[in-house]
């Protein structure tokens, strides 16, 4: 919350997402609804057809099926804003701005065999983990990191950095820590 009213910051698991155009939004949660007759969840014909009609999504759906798709927990999975923003100072002058939450328990996955499993024995067992942990005084943290930007057109770039399906290269825009959140209650 702040004096300018309430400020979200919106993320994900993994650092990109599947569209550019956010007129494409529901045409991606129409893909991944179950049929509204027979109830089959995900068919994959209707998911991949929107990927084949939506080529950007092309690195999301890599990440989703990766090593990295299924986060173990909570306490073990990075953060990412997805979306560019822009921090304005007091003179006027604006950075785009990429959020990096980095875990410090580590990055840990499941495969799908695993996930179908560990979901299948305990409805929530993600959310149970991470208040097993702050019960037992094991308090989870996250790095904060940003990435920043100048704010003009950026012609020597090969990606818009606006682009939500695009990360940016952290040899070209390093990450910045600049704070720690710890969940202990």
């Amino acid at each position: 919350y702040t004096e300018d009213g309430n400020w979200d910051l919106v993320g994900n698991n993994l650092a990109v997402f599947f569209i550019r155009d956010a007129t494409k939004f529901p045409d991606f949660i129409h893909s991944q609804k179950p049929d509204p007759v027979t109830f089959e969840r995900q068919i994959p014909n209707r998911v991949f057809d929107f990927a084949s009609q939506t080529p950007e999504s092309l690195h999301m759906f890599l990440l989703i099926f990766s090593p990295r798709g299924i986060p173990a927990s909570y306490r073990q999975h990075q953060g990412f804003g997805v979306n560019t923003y822009r921090w304005v100072n007091a003179a006027g002058e604006s950075k785009l701005v990429k959020y990096h939450w980095l875990p410090q328990q580590g990055v840990a996955s499941w495969t799908a065999a695993d996930a179908a499993i560990k979901q299948g024995e305990e409805l929530g067992v993600h959310t149970k983990d991470l208040y097993a942990s702050i019960d037992a005084g094991d308090f989870p943290r996250w790095e904060l990191n940003v990435q920043l930007m100048d704010d003009h057109d950026h012609p020597e770039l090969d990606f818009d950095p606006l682009d939500d399906t695009k990360v940016w290269p952290e040899n070209e825009v390093p990450l910045r820590p600049v704070g720690t959140m710890t969940l202990n209650r």
